[in-house]
């Protein structure tokens, strides 16, 4: 965004209005009681993965053909959310127009975004760059983060118990079909992070405890990345530099979800200045 590329939510959602409107529509079904005035699914898209609508989709079905038309439309739905989302990074153009030529010395990067900004514009090697989430040329890594562990399986991801009292023959069905569609649309962060840190320890030789400042920029600081974050945390003693881009309060309140104490908050274009040239 501070290089004025087109990467927000609202983005994404005028991408898939121009090129996939039947797929949106049928996604938005999948969340009806989000308020799409105020909050739509795209507005925080990989958080709003976590709301799907399960009393409204239970109500669609009053017959083995409805079960059947559901179980297909929520099966494909997962496939569908992450290939809109795939085509879209992939279509963003990341050059920009711009003075900074490269990196200071001694910076590695742990890129959340998807896109080739850095090494396009910035001459950043691979060596200087972890992208975390993977690229727009590899299988990427996006979805909500609700801290619920893969290798569990759990039964049922929200079921009340007193669900069951009204819930017809077909709609204990249903909700495990939901259940899957949530478990397919999470972030792996858990397992993400210990590849990660591997990763980071073995093949860039980074030595977490020497690492003496980490500088956020362009993070949202959401729930998505705050384990990431806390991980962080945990693993070094640096001084921390916060960024934000145009929204100081709302980074300030993710941020004392960590918590993280000792931190100074600056604007994304100050910290660039601190480490580009």
């Amino acid at each position: 965004l501070n290089f004025g590329l087109p990467t927000r939510y609202s983005d994404f959602e005028n991408f898939i209005q121009k090129y996939h409107p039947v797929e949106k529509r049928n996604l938005e079904e999948l969340y009806f009681t989000l308020d799409l005035a105020n909050n739509s699914l795209w507005s925080d898209f990989e958080n709003n993965l976590s709301f799907v609508d399960k009393d409204f989709i239970c109500r669609c079905v009053n017959s083995k053909d409805d079960a059947e038309s559901v179980y297909g439309f929520i099966n494909e739905s997962s496939k569908v959310v992450k290939g809109l989302f795939e085509k879209w990074v992939r279509s963003i153009s990341c050059k920009v127009n711009t003075h900074y030529k490269n990196l200071i010395p001694g910076v590695f990067v742990i890129n959340f975004n998807y896109t080739l900004t850095l090494e396009e514009n910035f001459r950043v090697n691979d060596n200087q760059v972890y992208h975390i989430h993977g690229t727009t040329k590899d299988d990427i890594i996006f979805g909500h983060e609700q801290g619920m562990s893969i290798q569990k399986k759990p039964e049922y991801y929200d079921l009340d118990v007193e669900d069951f009292e009204t819930y017809n023959v077909f709609e204990p069905a249903v909700i495990n079909w939901l259940n899957k569609y949530l478990l397919e649309t999470e972030k792996p962060t858990d397992q993400n992070i210990k590849k990660s840190q591997k990763f980071l320890e073995n093949k860039y030789n980074i030595n977490f405890n020497n690492i003496e400042e980490i500088f956020i920029i362009g993070l949202s600081c959401s729930d998505a990345d705050l384990p990431y974050l806390r991980w962080l945390t945990e693993k070094t003693n640096a001084k921390w530099y916060i960024g934000y881009y145009n929204n100081e309060k709302a980074i300030c309140e993710n941020i004392n979800k960590i918590p993280l104490n000792n931190y100074i908050l600056k604007t994304n274009s100050e910290l660039i200045d601190r480490i580009f040239v």
